[in-house]
């Protein structure tokens, strides 16, 4: 069930804590955080390059439900990111750099738009990276931070540019309108101290 958790849900408990992990919000970085953290030993047998293929990984972490989270006693958190920064980073992510979900590989930035479009209208089919940030925090009671704050070193950062036009920035609030809302009902956003 952890697997299927990890897809529908994507919050990870390790020791004392649940993070909500958003994809295209700190969620490499912040998971690779935690398991240093934590699992130390593990983090020192893997290697830097290619963290996405073990950081991610199911068994490293127990994926639970929202319930799960609510009810544990642990601590509950999570970051956030404004939706067109994060809708950037998807792009630069998905269209440009890397070739894991080959239906967006090489498309144009119009292009991508329609693709999420088409693929948000059932969200919870959608692929994980797409869907709304609002969708995994439905249930979500703990402390909100912006990624933006975390001062580290980020892994997984796209250095290459990417600017939308204005119109492209109107879709895509269209489509994350829903992200819009939540975050502009949350009074607490904290700031995050590493």
């Amino acid at each position: 069930m952890s697997l299927e958790n990890k897809l529908l849900y994507s919050i990870s408990s390790i020791a004392n804590v649940n993070y909500w992990a958003l994809p295209k919000c700190g969620n490499t970085t912040i998971k690779y955080k935690l398991l240093e953290k934590y699992e130390p030993d593990v983090v020192s047998s893997m290697t830097i390059n290619g963290i996405d293929d073990w950081v991610h990984g199911y068994k490293l972490m127990d994926y639970i439900t929202p319930f799960d989270a609510m009810s544990n006693g642990k601590y509950n958190f999570t970051f956030v990111r404004n939706p067109i920064d994060r809708f950037v980073s998807m792009y630069k992510d998905f269209c440009t750099t890397r070739s894991i979900i080959k239906a967006v590989e090489g498309l144009s930035i119009d292009a991508f738009i329609d693709y999420l479009e088409v693929e948000l209208e059932a969200e919870i089919c959608a692929n994980i990276h797409f869907r709304t940030q609002q969708y995994f925090l439905e249930y979500f009671k703990g402390d909100i931070f912006n990624i933006d704050d975390y001062t580290q070193s980020k892994l997984n950062h796209r250095a290459k540019s990417v600017e939308l036009t204005t119109q492209q920035c109107e879709r895509v609030e269209r489509l994350y309108i829903n992200d819009y809302r939540y975050l502009d009902n949350v009074t607490d956003i904290e700031k995050f101290i590493y």
